[in-house]
């Protein structure tokens, strides 16, 4: 939703984004600035690896959430923490298996290797054996949060109660 502001605001609508997502999902959010194309018939994993870089067919695919498909150099990926790494114990045995290939190779075969932190940066750099210059280190934004109304009743509808002292 923010990219898609961001495309309106800065009159980037020539860029032509694409989301593509698995055929199987039901609500679809309403972009103005970025076109919505199910592809493919897998789901999961196997769409993520199988579908997903068949249907990009060579253009450059962003992967924002630290997966992407392992076998496709032309994307961006963003790492957000590497506390598989750090913390293994807080991840099941087959979680972990996954990640740790997904970090990688990714890291190793994605053009652009994003995460959010410098000490992301170091992390990743240290777990993985590769440079901290290979990450290019862009901080979350916080901005669309200016555009959510506070509920002050939330703590209390979920049974949060809280007295601070």
């Amino acid at each position: 939703r923010q990219m898609d502001s961001i495309l309106q605001e800065k009159d980037l609508q020539q860029l032509k984004m694409v989301c593509l997502v698995p055929p199987n999902v039901k609500k679809l959010p309403d972009w103005k600035n970025i076109r919505i194309q199910r592809v493919g018939i897998n789901s999961g994993f196997l769409w993520e690896q199988m579908d997903l870089p068949l249907s990009v067919r060579g253009g450059f695919l962003f992967s924002p959430a630290n997966v992407g498909p392992l076998f496709y150099g032309n994307q961006a990926v963003t790492f957000h923490d590497a506390s598989i790494f750090a913390i293994p114990e807080a991840y099941t045995p087959l979680f972990q298996t996954k990640y740790r290939l997904v970090f990688n190779s990714l890291v190793r075969i994605a053009r652009l290797v994003i995460t959010d932190s410098r000490f992301s940066q170091d992390q990743f750099s240290h777990y993985l054996g590769v440079p901290a210059s290979r990450f290019s280190v862009i901080p979350l934004g916080g901005d669309h949060l200016n555009q959510t109304q506070p509920d002050p009743g939330i703590l209390q509808r979920n049974g949060l109660n809280f007295s601070f002292r």
